[in-house]
């Protein structure tokens, strides 16, 4: 019998040690990896910086191709023929019903593209505007009418607070593009705003997919054959090939200069490189080029647009309309085309323009030795028929 007690009571404090040692037992800490890995039962990951969101109910992560938005519902006015430039963002208006939304389109592509093809970078909500009902939810079951505790419990600190009587606004981000900005009305959660205009991994910008035939506008192309007395034509003769600005790159390729970077490199459409070199032999000029297509395209089927000769870089003939050339004067440069727009002396040096800001022609004198040439043409479109 007592052997029967005292193995009660042993097992009494082996049961007790259990307990408090259960008790005393620091609680597991969930690693930001573990919980990146968990997604609430709406569907939306518990990391803020997912940018996971529920919208009415489907669960996008931004940035998401506009066409899911599409299949959901949600309409806009014009998407097929209204269109984006590469690398750019834009707001626009969409609907479902009587619910209204403020998105950022976003074009990650090489090419123009209608609306309808970008992606969908951002929401923007305001639940105290008419029509702005939507049901938006945010990681941890965040929503409107969430109160200010409930955020700051679920998010942390915010990156940037501002706080008066009645507002609040709070800002967490991961960078310039990517962020939530949400604002609280007597510390209830009354907009929201998320963005992430970073392209997806593993997305195909279009350089694999980019036309690297030679365009039309190219092939269109016919050079100048022979210099008249009109500046503004921005003809040029330079060792002793005749050129109208712009003027696809490929074009002095024929003629024997290079870039000093890959011609078949990929430029966006619309898109401008500034201030590279074309080289032929020792003797070197700036150009700026630029892809008048809708499409991207190698380098070497773009347009320069400006052309910057020096004398302490190039050694060859250049010869512009009126018979001006590297040899000539300032008095020559104003008797062929008249009063400049602008005649100024600077550090002993005289420059004269002609022309507006984007088209224009600027000669550098020193003693009056042409020191330098500039012939801007940066034409908004080409229509070459």
């Amino acid at each position: 019998m007592k052997l029967l007690k005292s193995l009660a009571l042993i097992l009494s404090l082996i049961m007790v040690s259990s307990v408090l040692a259960a008790c005393s037992k620091a609680p597991t800490k969930t690693t930001a990896s573990s919980k990146n890995n968990r997604a609430s039962k709406e569907g939306l990951a518990h990391d803020l910086y997912e940018y996971t969101i529920s919208l009415e109910d489907q669960v996008y992560t931004l940035p998401v191709p506009f066409s899911e938005f599409a299949k959901n519902g949600w309409e806009g006015t014009n998407l097929d023929s209204k269109k984006l430039n590469p690398n750019y963002l834009i707001d626009e208006t969409l609907s479902k019903g009587d619910i209204t939304i403020t998105v950022i389109f976003a074009n990650f592509s090489t090419d123009i593209l209608p609306y309808s093809e970008c992606h969908v970078a951002g929401v923007t909500i305001d639940s105290n505007q008419q029509n702005n009902k939507a049901k938006l939810l945010l990681s941890n079951r965040i929503t409107f009418g969430s109160s200010y505790s409930d955020v700051k419990k679920a998010y942390g600190e915010a990156v940037e607070e501002n706080k008066n009587e009645d507002y609040i606004s709070m800002y967490y981000g991961t960078g310039k593009y990517s962020y939530y900005k949400l604002s609280f009305n007597k510390k209830k959660l009354s907009g929201i705003e998320v963005r992430n205009a970073v392209a997806p991994k593993n997305f195909s910008k279009g350089k694999n997919d980019a036309n690297t035939e030679m365009p039309d506008l190219v092939k269109k192309n016919e050079a100048p054959t022979s210099l008249g007395k009109d500046l503004s034509s921005y003809e040029f003769k330079l060792d002793g090939d005749l050129y109208k600005l712009p003027v696809p790159l490929v074009e002095l390729e024929k003629n024997g200069w290079k870039l000093d970077i890959d011609t078949n490199e990929i430029l966006s459409a619309t898109h401008i490189v500034s201030g590279v070199t074309l080289k032929k032999g020792s003797n070197a000029i700036t150009v700026d080029i630029r892809n008048y297509g809708t499409t991207g395209a190698p380098l070497k089927y773009c347009f320069i647009t400006s052309v910057e000769y020096s004398k302490d870089s190039c050694q060859l003939p250049i010869e512009l309309p009126g018979g001006i050339s590297e040899k000539s004067t300032a008095e020559e440069v104003i008797a062929a085309y008249g009063e400049p727009e602008g005649n100024n002396n600077i550090s002993g040096k005289t420059n004269i323009l002609y022309g507006s800001y984007t088209s224009n022609a600027l000669f550098v004198f020193e003693e009056n030795k042409l020191l330098e040439l500039t012939l801007n043409h940066k034409l908004a479109t080409i229509d070459k028929n």
